[in-house]
């Protein structure tokens, strides 16, 4: 019901029931009109919110994976650096080593096996006063050592990675 603007004058015009009901009625269906309308905004503003929050959460766990997944990569790149210098360095623990001998006795190989597969060859040549040591992966990666027999002091000679 649309309310019809009256102009009341003191002493002449007369208030009767229907104007003040009429009033009433106006007041009150704009007040729920108002009411329902907050509610609408609310709600967009909720879901605006809502939505704004969810994007934001998701970005933060998908940069964290990321995060993780490049902290990941990069300790099992260490972690194979590792493995490989100790397999250079060291014996390889778990492996059975078999030592092959040249026609002067000395060592001449020995190669690191574990389940019947070869993990390391040191391959061993003889000079008159220096031993050279060759420990190759099976990869194809490689170091060389190089020992002065009278001075006992060990180079490192040569380095190629897979």
């Amino acid at each position: 019901m649309a309310l019809t603007k009256v102009d009341y004058v003191d002493g002449v015009t007369t208030i009767m029931a229907k104007n003040l009901n009429d009033i009433q009625n106006e007041v009150i269906a704009n007040g729920t009109a108002i009411t329902n309308q907050s509610t609408q905004i609310s709600g967009k503003a909720d879901a605006t919110a809502l939505t704004a929050e969810t994007a934001a959460r998701e970005a933060a766990v998908s940069a964290e994976a990321t995060a993780r997944a490049a902290a990941d990569t990069a300790l099992t790149s260490e972690l194979d650096d590792v493995k490989s210098a100790i397999s250079f360095f060291d014996d390889i623990p778990g492996t059975v080593q078999t030592v092959n001998f040249d026609a002067n006795g000395n060592p001449s190989s020995i190669v690191h096996t574990a389940n019947g597969e070869a993990v390391r060859t040191d391959s061993f040549t003889w000079g008159d006063n220096t031993v050279t040591e060759k420990r190759e992966l099976t990869d194809g990666s490689y170091i060389t050592f190089v020992t002065d027999l009278t001075t006992l002091v060990t180079t490192i000679s040569d380095i190629q990675e897979a």
